[in-house]
């Protein structure tokens, strides 16, 4: 087994600010995290939010949304900058987009490190440099430190790997694929069964597991109880759409299609879907 040192889990705090919205008697904040609600990530936000309500007397209004409810990570630096919410904890992963230096912690210098040297570096002159990219070219404020959310670490079951030697020649596989696929509507049912009140994103995860195994008219279902119940959210009609395609029910993809841009209008798939897609195989899409 080899650690690699915050390998694209790291966190940060961002918050949309305005001075209009500062200067209100009670401010609002609505905080947006894609991690489900025993995630570490998310008790962190949550113990924030309570204290920082606690402290201002009431002034600032605090709810926290997870498991993506508002936004996925990958779409909530666009929904910070319209104002749509006011607080978020992407991983850094999804602001490489935007900062290609919030890369830096994935550079091999950092593998197998102990997390004193990874904290210096996130709290130091590197960590300082990425953090003044981020406030400018996103026009926000960063709140504290980074939130670290541990290593993630590679296995072989044919060698031991101890260095970068050990794995010349190797593959290494990340996670997914189809057992990922059908692993997650083990999980997702799980969850749907003990908690009645589950959110409107659950239905939506069984479904996209469903179509990734090509299992379209199970999914049908699924996703068109997602779209129902988050009629606003721009992926469900987007795999609304493409599995009616793939049932060859294709005037009610069109409409699904006209939903998703009736949400943004300015979505395409040569742009916005090619760019964000997570399917590799063509026929898929």
């Amino acid at each position: 087994m080899m650690r690699s040192a915050v390998m694209a889990v790291l966190a940060i705090f961002a918050i949309q600010h305005s001075q209009a919205a500062l200067a209100e008697a009670q401010f609002k904040l609505r905080a947006s995290v894609d991690t489900s609600s025993t995630h570490g990530r998310t008790l962190a936000i949550g113990d924030y939010l309570k204290k920082l309500q606690e402290k201002s007397g009431g002034r600032i209004k605090t709810e926290l949304f997870h498991s993506g409810q508002l936004f996925r990570d990958r779409d909530v630096v666009k929904a910070l900058r319209q104002g749509a919410v006011e607080m978020a904890v992407p991983g850094t992963w999804v602001l490489t987009a935007f900062v290609p230096d919030a890369d830096a912690f994935q550079l091999p210098a950092f593998f197998g490190q102990p997390y004193p040297v990874v904290y210096a570096a996130a709290d130091g002159k590197i960590g300082e440099i990425i953090n003044k990219q981020f406030e400018s070219k996103l026009d926000v404020r960063l709140l504290g430190p980074w939130l670290q959310l541990g290593y993630q670490n590679t296995y072989s079951t044919a060698k031991p790997i101890r260095d970068f030697s050990d794995q010349a020649g190797m593959k290494i596989r990340n996670s997914g694929g189809a057992g990922q696929s059908a692993r997650a509507i083990e999980a997702v049912e799980r969850h749907m069964r003990s908690d009645p009140f589950y959110v409107a994103l659950a239905p939506g995860w069984l479904g996209y597991a469903h179509y990734m195994l090509k299992q379209y008219s199970q999914a049908l279902p699924l996703l068109r109880e997602c779209a129902s119940r988050a009629p606003n959210m721009r992926s469900s009609h987007v795999w609304l759409a493409i599995t009616y395609a793939q049932l060859g029910n294709i005037e009610q993809a069109r409409v699904e299609a006209a939903e998703v841009l009736r949400i943004e209008p300015k979505w395409t798939i040569e742009g916005t879907w090619a760019r964000m897609s997570c399917l590799k195989r063509t026929e898929d899409a």
